[in-house]
């Protein structure tokens, strides 16, 4: 048996168990990160944590480390979208490049729009400026002052700062997402989000995959849709149950009801007993979403007619309103309520835009007026 003094003369020990610290605190402060967002806790949690408990935690992910690893590893093997990520390399369509390819074959690229991305890049690069050079103030405190009320007022202040300029940062985004909910161009917002990912650099995912998404289903390409949603970390709380809402309307474009339940049930069990309000409220919206669409692919009329009148009630987003509409008038059609369906198609078309819906409405109605017509002939 080696005693201790042997063992410390282990030639790269020191190295060796500062490279396994370093990895149980990143372990550790990953394990903090999932349970905060797993239960959807305040920001000054981690803070507090980091700050208070640093060494703890980073004890804690030591010892977990393997553990970690393993159970890593499984979840790799067993992701239950994993054969999604295989199908979309299969299919080529994994890149950002191949994706705006795949994109301007089918449908147009706006590049007048170029300009606002290019507006948006800029004022983001400032905020992201603004991170670094606060970041930078505060390790310089930490080198050169000793004083810990100093340092607590200092990692607050930078905390306040993040959470400013992130604000800052998500309202940039405001006239790009305002294309798609509020002038009903599809067209327009993707042609800024294309542009956004090349000044970004991007290659495997997309700013504003959710939106983008959304884009390619209201020109009724579901398989674009699902190919943008798949790039994305669908596991973080911003994108999780936009996942599941685009991939469920998606799949109900492709007709695929097995796969529009599986995005119910996984939305289920996301965030299930959460104490937030807010992450509820948005889970409870996105099953909603989901069991309509089921509803549809189940012809209970009913239930989707008062789902949509409660949507036209309640959203303040246009394209939200035309989809209701559209689909109302689809309904209308199927029960033989002419007069309601030209009510609803009439609006989509007026309001429709770029969105597919105003062609199908269009065509709809060029149907009721030669019905109409023969009606008044006999």
């Amino acid at each position: 048996m080696a005693n201790f003094e042997e063992i410390l003369e282990i030639p790269y020990l020191e190295y060796i168990v500062g490279a396994i610290f370093g990895a149980g605190a990143a372990n550790g402060m990953l394990l903090l990160t999932y349970i905060v967002q797993r239960y959807h806790m305040s920001f000054w949690f981690v803070y507090l944590i980091v700050f208070f408990l640093f060494s703890p935690m980073a004890a804690i992910g030591t010892l977990v480390l393997i553990p970690t690893i393993f159970v890593c590893i499984y979840g790799w093997l067993t992701i239950p979208n994993r054969s999604e990520h295989k199908n979309l390399k299969k299919n080529k369509v994994n890149s950002v490049a191949e994706v705006e390819r795949v994109y301007r074959l089918h449908h147009k690229y706006l590049s007048e729009y170029e300009d606002l991305a290019k507006k948006v890049w800029d004022y983001t690069m400032r905020i992201t400026l603004s991170y670094i050079i606060g970041l930078l103030v505060v390790f310089l405190l930490i080198l050169w002052i000793d004083n810990m009320l100093v340092l607590m007022l200092s990692v607050f202040a930078y905390g306040m700062l993040y959470l400013i300029m992130a604000r800052k940062k998500a309202m940039a985004m405001q006239p790009i997402i305002s294309l798609l909910y509020d002038e009903c161009n599809p067209e327009a917002c993707a042609s800024v989000i294309f542009a956004l990912a090349k000044k970004a650099r991007k290659r495997k995912s997309f700013p504003l995959p959710q939106y983008l998404a959304q884009c390619m289903i209201f020109l009724n390409d579901p398989h674009l849709a699902a190919d943008i949603m798949v790039t994305c970390e669908r596991n973080r709380g911003a994108i999780q149950f936009p996942y599941y809402t685009v991939m469920g309307y998606a799949y109900y474009q492709l007709g695929d009801r097995g796969m529009v339940k599986f995005q119910l049930d996984e939305c289920e069990k996301a965030g299930a007993g959460t104490n937030n309000q807010a992450v509820a409220l948005l889970r409870e919206q996105c099953l909603t979403g989901i069991k309509n669409k089921l509803d549809l692919m189940d012809k209970k009329f009913d239930s989707c007619k008062q789902y949509f009148r409660a949507i036209l009630e309640a959203t303040p987003f246009e394209c939200q309103r035309v989809d209701a509409h559209y689909y109302l008038g689809l309904i209308a059609f199927v029960d033989r309520d002419l007069d309601d369906a030209k009510y609803h198609f009439n609006y989509v078309e007026g309001h429709g835009n770029t969105m597919y819906f105003k062609e199908k409405a269009k065509s709809f109605l060029a149907t009721i007026a030669k019905h109409e017509e023969t009606v008044e002939e006999v």
